[in-house]
């Protein structure tokens, strides 16, 4: 099951546009008729832009963005988990929102400035079913012993903040683009 909707509206001072997406699959069927296990996944998506002539030369615009996913398997992992592993996202999140200011004193004229802020956010949660045997070591009085790990999971929020700003100029018949960018990223991860 999917949808997807679109909703927009433009003016010479303003412009808005709306959308939101939605997702929801079971495992995958493959050309064979075969299927392909652990490959479901449901997600949704809204984005908004929205800008503002303030002027003839200034514009402001800003933009937001979110994802949200749940239970998304990771067929075919590869050799990074054992071969009968069962490996899932079951919650995943990311968000942007960014603002940015752009002169322009007239279409196609040079030069132009633009300055861009952004914040961004990523949260990832991973569960790994290893579905396998393991031994764990014999120590001291304890003989080997055989177990089978129930699952592992892990997760990791990235946060990061930043700006751009980007000039492009005429220099003796050519335009020259100079800019600047910089961000911080923070990443706290556990197992």
């Amino acid at each position: 099951r999917s949808a997807y909707g679109r909703v927009g509206f433009n003016s010479p001072r303003l412009y808005l546009m709306l959308s939101q997406s939605y997702r929801d699959y079971a495992a995958y069927v493959d050309g064979r008729g075969v299927i392909i296990p652990n490959s479901q996944f449901a997600d949704h998506q809204s984005h908004l832009n929205l800008g503002l002539r303030l002027s003839d030369v200034h514009t402001v615009a800003f933009r937001y963005q979110w994802f949200e996913a749940h239970d998304v398997g990771v067929p075919g992992a590869g050799d990074v988990f054992p071969e009968a592993a069962t490996v899932s996202y079951p919650h995943t999140r990311r968000w942007l929102a960014e603002i940015a200011w752009r002169h322009q004193p007239a279409a196609a004229a040079r030069p132009q400035s633009e300055l861009r802020l952004f914040l961004q956010t990523v949260d990832r949660r991973a569960e790994v079913i290893p579905n396998a045997i393991a031994y764990q070591p014999a120590i001291g009085d304890q003989p080997l012993r055989r177990v089978r790990p129930q699952s592992m999971a892990t997760a990791a929020d990235h946060d990061a903040a930043g700006f751009r700003w980007n000039n492009l100029l005429a220099l003796a018949g050519h335009d020259l683009t100079l800019g600047v960018e910089a961000w911080q990223k923070r990443l706290s991860s556990l197992r």
